[in-house]
């Protein structure tokens, strides 16, 4: 963008329409946040081109500049520009890069970014090319203090399989006390113990071990929200000996996808989920890698008092879960079947029921909206179901009804990624020999 704007007064009226510039500051905030970040460049410059006077609103309100995005050494002058413009206000700033960014030029990015470090509130980088990771992370260990605002990091590999293991094992910050969420995507997992005041982690496709999730426990002791996407266990439910219980008492919210090994025939205290013990548990968030996954909630999650809100993805449940159910104010279930299961629900008040493609068990539905006790409020994406209940008489007072477009049913987690994850499940064996010996390097 042209960095000559001309400049005026942010506090004078727009001659062009007569409105504050306090307001149209508001709206362009709106126009420009609503769009994707590589796109705030473009969007900004179609603003400034209206007129003289919008342009000037643009280049003196710091709140449009906040987003920085590079993908390559030419975003470097729009960047510097953001740099500038937004000061003093805190930045989100957004790195990805493909295979072809180098060494040189991710380092050479590295150092006109950490300037500004001390004002980056968030941090995301997306690399398939480890060198990139490397460049960053010697660079950024060398600062002498920590970012003091920034409180979430995002480190996303996207490359092949074969270079996995040529990840350093190494954290980006050398000291990062502030960051509170972490989201590490193909990551070696011993970086998390580099960040001890996080209170939410998101992990994909990482390797954990029961040794790991202990570790993992300890290091981030005000650890609150889990996330473990396409989770792979060293210890699973195969173990042959029981394993000592995890200590996770600080999760207050737990989400995880499990393939077909974790079925119900798991025996209690030889997985590593299930020996986590979770008494302050929550919210439970529990995806089927492989459709119409067994898996039994009773046997890897145990007795989990305090549990509101459950939220059940490509599952089928097993007989022995009724227990697991009583506590429930809050049950979500897509594309998942109890198998007309009628599960006691004595403390249910709200229900999400989501089939893609339509169900067979609407008898189940029915039968939950008829339990005794103040109605029940329901929501559910297919029209069908709420014309089959009507043919057999009705929610009458029973249920309070929603009927919501299926986009809007999003768990903590966009498990949307786990469905386009077929690429690497043929190469899953393979991916593990190298994230192996990645780890244990």
């Amino acid at each position: 963008m042209d960095d000559s704007y001309p400049t005026t007064s942010s506090r004078r009226p727009s001659s062009s329409l007569n409105v504050p510039n306090e307001i149209l500051t508001t709206i362009f905030s709106v126009v420009v946040h609503s769009a994707p970040a590589s796109e705030h460049p473009r969007v900004l410059s179609c603003i400034s081109l209206v007129c003289r006077d919008w342009c000037a609103v643009v280049a003196d309100s710091s709140e449009l500049w906040t987003t920085v995005y590079m993908s390559h050494i030419t975003d470097l002058p729009t960047a510097q520009l953001f740099f500038e413009r937004s000061t003093p206000r805190l930045l989100d700033v957004i790195l990805k890069f493909d295979f072809y960014v180098n060494w040189s030029i991710s380092a050479k990015i590295a150092e006109v970014t950490m300037p500004y470090l001390h004002r980056f509130r968030t941090l995301n980088v997306e690399f398939d090319n480890p060198d990139t990771y490397l460049a960053f992370s010697n660079l950024y260990r060398t600062t002498a203090s920590s970012p003091p605002y920034l409180s979430s990091l995002r480190l996303h590999y996207t490359g092949r399989t074969w270079s996995f293991a040529m990840i350093p094992n190494v954290p980006l910050l050398s000291s990062a006390n502030n960051i509170v969420f972490l989201d590490l995507h193909r990551l070696p997992v011993n970086v998390v113990s580099h960040y001890s005041g996080l209170t939410m982690l998101s992990l994909y496709r990482i390797f954990l071990g029961h040794a790991r999730l202990r570790d993992l426990f300890l290091a981030s002791p005000s650890l609150e929200t889990l996330i473990l996407a396409a989770l792979h266990t060293f210890d699973g439910p195969n173990t042959s000996s029981d394993l000592p219980p995890i200590d996770a008492s600080s999760l207050r919210s737990l989400a995880l996808s499990m393939d077909s090994s974790h079925r119900d025939s798991c025996v209690s205290g030889r997985c590593v989920i299930s020996c986590l013990h979770m008494p302050n548990l929550q919210s439970l968030e529990v995806y089927g890698r492989c459709r119409s996954t067994a898996v039994g909630l009773g046997a890897h999650f145990g007795d989990l008092p305090k549990l509101r809100k459950l939220r059940l993805q490509h599952l089928v449940c097993s007989d022995h879960d009724g227990p697991f159910f009583r506590s429930l104010k809050r049950l979500e279930l897509v594309d998942a079947d109890l198998g007309g299961r009628c599960f006691p629900l004595p403390s249910l008040s709200s229900l999400l029921y989501d089939l893609d493609g339509g169900g067979t068990h609407y008898e189940w539905l029915a039968d939950t909206c008829h339990r005794p006790g103040p109605p029940l409020r329901v929501q559910i994406t297919d029209s069908k179901i709420n014309q089959w209940v009507q043919g057999e008489g009705g929610w009458d007072e029973h249920a309070i009804v929603e009927i919501c477009p299926r986009m809007s049913v999003k768990g903590m987690f966009d498990w949307a990624i786990l469905e386009c994850d077929r690429e690497y499940r043929d190469t899953e064996s393979d991916w593990f020999d190298s994230s192996s010996d990645s780890d244990s390097s």
